[in-house]
């Protein structure tokens, strides 16, 4: 949401350290002058970092159809 234009209002929008000590992402958001940068890689412009996703995993689950 807070991509589109004329979007104000966002009620949960901060920096990743204001909920996680660590992320999984490469880039956390990091808020600035009230802001937070848009991520701009392709999808949904963030880079999962699989050590940290390893580290911070309690369980898999596989689900099959």
């Amino acid at each position: 949401l807070a991509a589109l234009p004329g979007f104000t209002l966002p009620g949960d929008i901060s920096a990743s350290s204001r909920f996680y000590d660590r992320d999984i992402v490469t880039e956390p958001a990091v808020l600035e002058d009230g802001h937070v940068r848009v991520p701009t890689g392709p999808g949904l412009g963030i880079e999962i970092d699989p050590v940290a996703l390893e580290d911070m995993t309690v369980a898999r689950e596989v689900l099959r159809r």
